[in-house]
C-alpha cells in the first residue's frame, strides 16, 4: 500500500472515529480526534454558526445530542488531499436522529482540515454544512 493510500484510509477512519463518538456520546473520543485547540464550526441552515474549541467544548457534542433516544451518523463518500502531515478533505454524511417513532434526518456536508500530529492524524478545523433535513417516521 501506498503511503498516500495509508493516509487517506486514516483520515477516513478519523471521520468514522468522529462519527461513532458522536453516536456513543463519548466526549474522550471526540478530544481524541482533534489537535488542541481544533475547530468545529456548525453552519446551521438559517442561523449563524457556532464554533467549539477542543479539548474544552468536546463535551458540547454528547450533551448537545443526549436529547435524542438514538443517533446513526452514516459516513458516505470522502475525499481527502495530502501535502505532507497536512490535508484537507470533504466528506458526505446523513444524521438520523430517532425520539420514539420520529427520525430527523440531517444532509451534512463536512468541510475538514487535518494534521498529522505525533504520527496520527486529527482535525484541526471541520465545518459541518447542513445541507438540508427531512423529518421521516421509523418503525420499531
Amino acid at each position: 500500500m501506498s503511503d498516500l493510500t495509508a493516509d487517506r484510509l486514516e483520515l477516513r477512519y478519523l471521520v468514522e472515529a468522529y462519527a461513532r463518538a458522536a453516536d456513543t456520546r463519548d466526549a474522550d473520543l471526540v478530544r481524541a480526534c482533534f489537535v488542541d485547540g481544533g475547530t468545529l464550526t456548525v453552519h446551521w441552515l438559517g442561523r449563524d454558526p457556532s464554533t467549539m474549541v477542543m479539548p474544552g467544548d468536546a463535551e458540547r457534542i454528547p450533551q448537545g445530542l443526549a436529547r435524542y433516544e438514538r443517533t446513526m451518523h452514516f459516513v458516505g463518500n470522502h475525499h481527502a488531499e495530502v501535502d505532507g502531515d497536512d490535508a484537507t478533505g470533504e466528506t458526505y454524511c446523513f444524521a438520523h436522529h430517532i425520539n420514539g417513532t420520529d427520525d430527523h434526518v440531517m444532509a451534512i456536508r463536512y468541510e475538514d482540515t487535518f494534521r498529522r500530529d505525533a504520527g496520527t492524524w486529527r482535525f484541526t478545523g471541520r465545518h459541518l454544512r447542513l445541507e438540508w433535513t427531512q423529518d421521516t417516521t421509523v418503525s420499531r
